[in-house]
C-alpha cells in the first residue's frame, strides 16, 4: 500500500508515460484559448498551468451520441443486438479538477440507482476509467464549489489527487485504484515517500494552497451562498414566487449552459433506419429546448422559455436534492456562468431565489413536479 508520494515537477511527463502502459491517457491540452482533454504526446508535453477545461469531461462516460442497439427486419421477422459501450480500452483522465469528479460522482447515483435502474454503459466507462485530479491553487472568479458542498482540492470521485506544489508535485491517493497507480509509477520513477520532515513539509504546503484556495472563494460576493436555506426555502410554492419571467427574460435558450454542464445528463432516444436496418441512439438533449418536453399530442407543459428556465434551476436545487439524499445537481464549476452568452449568472439566481423564498408566506405541501 502506498502513501502520497513526492515527485519532481520535471519527472511527472516520465510518470504519466508510465501509466500509459496497457492505458490511455488523457491530460489538459490548450489550443485557440480552449482547454480539452487530449491524448498524452510525451513530445508535446506537460503544463499544468490551465485553468479548467471548456467542457466537462462527461463525454468520456456519457457520450454525446451512442449507438444502443442494431436492428434489422426481413419479412415478419427481427433481429436486435444490443450494442457494446464504445471501445473497451482501460483510460486514465489526467489533471481532471475536483468539481467534475464530484460531477462524475453525482452522476453515479443518477445512471446506478438500483439493479433495475442501472445504465450498463456507464458503469462499464466508469470501471475502466481512472480519475487522477489536480486541486485548483487560482479557483477562477465563476468558481462556487465550496457553496455545492465540495472545494478546490476535494478528493470525492478521485483515485488520486495531485497537488501543484511548484517544483514538485504531491500525489494522494484516494481509492486502492490509486495506490496501485502509484506503485506503478514508483516502480520507475524515483519518488520520495510524503513521510518525515520532508513529507510534512509537501503536506504541509499542500495544506496551505488548500486553505488559500478556499479563502479566494470565501472573499466572493457570492460566499454566502447556502444551499442548505435554498434547498429548505424552495419547498414553498415556487411556481408562485414571480421571479421566473424575468430571469428568463434575456435567455435564448440556446442550451450551452446545458451542454457544457458536467452534471446535466438529459438525452433523447432516436431510431436511424436505411432499408431493412437500423440503430437506436441516446442524444444528450438539453430542457432549454421546446422540443424536450412536447408531447406527441401536440401538448408542451412547458410551452414558453419562462417554464423550461425554472425547471432548470429547479432541477438542479429542489428535485434532484429530494432524490439524492440532499446533494444538489451542481458542482459549481461555473462553466455555466462564463459561457452564457447573455450572462445570466446562475449564483445569482440563487441569490434570487433565496430572497424570494425567504419573504413569500409559507404555504402547504410543496407541489411536485415532473423531474425531467
Amino acid at each position: 500500500m502506498y502513501d502520497a508520494m513526492i515527485f519532481s515537477r520535471l519527472d511527472l511527463p516520465r510518470v504519466i508515460a508510465a501509466w500509459s502502459a496497457g492505458r490511455a491517457v488523457y491530460v489538459p491540452t490548450t489550443a485557440g484559448g480552449n482547454t480539452t482533454l487530449a491524448p498524452f504526446d510525451p513530445e508535446r508535453g506537460l503544463s499544468l498551468d490551465y485553468g479548467n477545461t471548456t467542457l466537462s469531461p462527461k463525454a468520456f462516460l456519457f457520450p454525446q451520441t451512442e449507438c444502443l442497439l442494431r436492428f434489422a427486419t426481413c419479412g415478419q421477422d427481427a433481429a436486435l443486438a444490443v450494442a457494446e459501450p464504445q471501445g473497451t480500452q482501460k483510460r486514465l483522465l489526467f489533471g481532471i479538477r475536483p468539481c467534475d469528479a464530484a460531477a462524475f460522482a453525482l452522476l453515479d447515483a443518477v445512471f446506478c440507482q438500483d439493479a433495475h435502474s442501472t445504465d450498463p454503459s456507464w458503469v462499464s466507462r466508469r470501471e475502466r476509467t481512472i480519475l487522477v485530479g489536480l486541486g485548483c491553487n487560482t479557483p477562477d472568479a465563476a468558481c462556487f464549489c465550496t457553496a455545492m458542498g465540495s472545494g478546490p482540492h476535494h478528493p470525492r470521485g478521485l483515485d488520486i489527487l495531485a497537488a501543484d506544489l511548484g517544483d514538485e508535485v504531491l500525489l494522494t491517493p484516494v481509492t486502492d485504484r490509486g495506490r496501485a497507480l502509484l506503485a506503478e509509477a514508483a516502480s520507475i520513477v524515483p519518488g520520495i515517500p510524503a513521510r518525515g520532515e520532508r513529507g510534512g513539509t509537501a503536506l504541509g504546503r499542500a495544506a496551505t494552497l488548500r486553505i488559500n484556495a478556499e479563502a479566494v472563494m470565501a472573499r466572493s460576493p457570492f460566499a454566502g451562498l447556502t444551499l442548505e436555506a435554498v434547498a429548505r426555502r424552495s419547498q414553498r410554492t415556487v411556481h408562485a414566487l414571480g421571479i421566473w419571467p424575468a430571469i428568463a427574460e434575456t435567455c435564448l435558450n440556446c442550451g450551452v449552459c446545458t451542454f457544457a454542464c458536467p452534471t446535466c445528463h438529459c438525452f433523447d432516444i432516436q431510431d436511424e433506419t436505411k432499408g431493412a436496418s437500423g440503430r437506436r441512439v441516446r442524444n444528450w438533449d438539453t430542457c432549454m429546448s421546446w422540443l424536450f418536453t412536447a408531447h406527441a399530442s401536440g401538448h408542451n407543459p412547458r410551452p414558453t422559455k419562462v417554464e423550461r428556465v425554472r425547471q432548470r434551476f429547479m432541477h438542479k436545487f429542489k428535485y434532484m436534492p429530494m432524490n439524492l439524499g440532499g446533494r444538489p445537481g451542481c458542482v459549481g464549476c461555473g462553466r455555466c456562468v462564463r459561457q452564457c452568452p447573455v450572462n445570466i449568472d446562475i449564483r445569482e439566481v440563487l441569490r434570487t431565489l433565496d430572497m424570494a423564498c425567504r419573504a413569500a408566506p409559507p404555504s402547504g405541501a410543496p407541489r411536485a413536479e415532473a423531474d425531467s
